[in-house]
């Protein structure tokens, strides 16, 4: 079982450490960046970490960081991933039939050894309505122990079908100062599902415009209870993301 989220919580989001993001000439991080920023993460309380099988090596450096002394870390983890889409060779490919999922959690699962939570990826409405695709991701988390279900999702259509299935528990979508299109769906159901909000400040692009307390405390304040993910690779500037978290729990960060 997931604890719940106390509040608003800062996670995690590794794609940054898997492939180049947010541009396609970004660089990635080498391996001791990446065991310092898991490290970081660790210890600043972070608990939510969000990889995929679609950020390419993410999972695998995922796993390397967390071997060795970060062992001790894992059972106060969540450790999220996701399947229905692949990167191969520079290029994303969304398969959502059941060999396709079978195959993309039988692999996670060999790289991560345990999912806490596992996220359908590039979901749609029609995706969703598909019994088959349902079944099969039911099947997957009883067979590997998975404690929760979720979807990724970037429309209000999609996150509505993936609570009316009533298998979902989790729903991760995109809010942002420049992006609000999901605030009033995340406010009208943050007390029946967990949200996982992602591209707070619109992967970057928003800092030019206002300072990230400022982005983070709006967000904050629409989701109200859930997780909030930076994808930093910088462990500088996660403890910087991490420090404006712990102001917004102490009531004293308000949107301006």
């Amino acid at each position: 079982m997931i604890p719940e989220p106390q509040g608003v919580e800062l996670g995690l989001g590794l794609i940054g450490i898997g492939r180049p993001w947010p541009a396609a000439d970004s660089p990635m991080p080498p391996d001791e960046r990446v065991g310092e920023l898991i490290e970081a993460a660790v210890d600043l309380g972070i608990r939510f970490l969000d990889t995929a099988a679609a950020y390419g090596r993410s999972e695998e450096r995922l796993a390397a960081a967390l071997r060795g002394r970060l062992a001790r870390c894992r059972d106060r983890l969540i450790i999220a991933t996701k399947c229905g889409e692949e990167w191969v060779d520079g290029f994303s490919t969304v398969d959502h039939s059941p060999a396709a999922l079978e195959r993309s959690v039988a692999r996670s699962i060999g790289r991560l050894g345990r999912i806490d939570l596992l996220q359908l990826h590039k979901a749609t409405p029609e995706v969703l309505a598909d019994r088959r695709v349902l079944d099969t991701l039911a099947a997957l988390a009883e067979l590997y122990g998975i404690s929760a279900l979720g979807v990724s999702a970037r429309d209000e259509a999609t996150c509505a079908t993936a609570l009316d299935t009533g298998l979902f528990s989790f729903v991760q979508c995109p809010f942002n100062a420049a992006d609000r299109s999901l605030g009033d769906w995340i406010r009208a159901h943050r007390d029946r599902t967990i949200v996982v909000v992602n591209r707070p400040l619109g992967s970057g692009r928003l800092l030019s415009e206002a300072a990230p307390d400022a982005l983070y405390a709006e967000v904050a304040e629409t989701l109200g209870r859930g997780f909030v993910l930076t994808g930093t690779t910088d462990a500088a500037h996660l403890a910087q993301s991490a420090a404006i978290f712990d102001t917004l729990k102490k009531g004293r960060l308000t949107p301006r």
